[in-house]
């Protein structure tokens, strides 16, 4: 085997590492016997089972990582599925990993722009991990939407909720 051809073979086992790392074992499982068996993978039936688990374990909190605890929307504003990910903890898994590294140098002030429903406004507060929080949505729905789950977490005195984050 040349030495090129065993760089390109290695290359593509990374980029194949990487994406199960990315995209999980079980969808890359589900993807495998879906083309095997040339079936409809139903995916809205399977996160409709595994959300009802999910709820039915830990009752709209987060169960895992920083946010643990947190008491989530029951009706939220954006995809009813990204509960599933919320109440495991790994919801935007780099970006909260990001949000921890910033508040590690300096944990005054979190400003949430584009807030949606205050997931990770209402979670670094709940969590002491910034001690006050400016969060900026246009939507009304979202703002109280993020405002409920702020009342229900303990945190509102911890929070600002504005509209359009401007210059004025």
């Amino acid at each position: 085997m040349n030495v090129s051809l065993f760089v390109h073979k290695k290359s593509l086992l990374k980029k194949f590492v990487q994406k199960i790392k990315e995209d999980g074992v079980f969808y890359h499982v589900m993807m495998f016997i879906h083309s095997v068996l040339k079936q409809p993978m139903q995916i809205d039936h399977v996160k409709h089972k595994i959300l009802k688990t999910l709820i039915q374990k830990h009752n709209y909190k987060v169960a895992h990582g920083p946010f643990k605890g947190m008491k989530l929307n029951e009706d939220p504003i954006w995809s009813k599925y990204d509960l599933i990910t919320q109440m495991l903890g790994v919801y935007e898994k780099n970006v909260l990993s990001k949000i921890i590294e910033f508040s590690q140098i300096d944990d005054s002030l979190f400003i949430d722009l584009g807030a949606a429903d205050g997931y990770f406004a209402v979670g670094v507060a709940s969590g002491g991990i910034f001690k006050k929080v400016c969060a900026f949505e246009i939507n009304k729905k979202s703002q109280q939407c993020m405002i409920n789950i702020a009342k229900n977490n303990d945190c509102m005195d911890k929070i600002n909720v504005y509209d359009e984050a401007n210059y004025d």
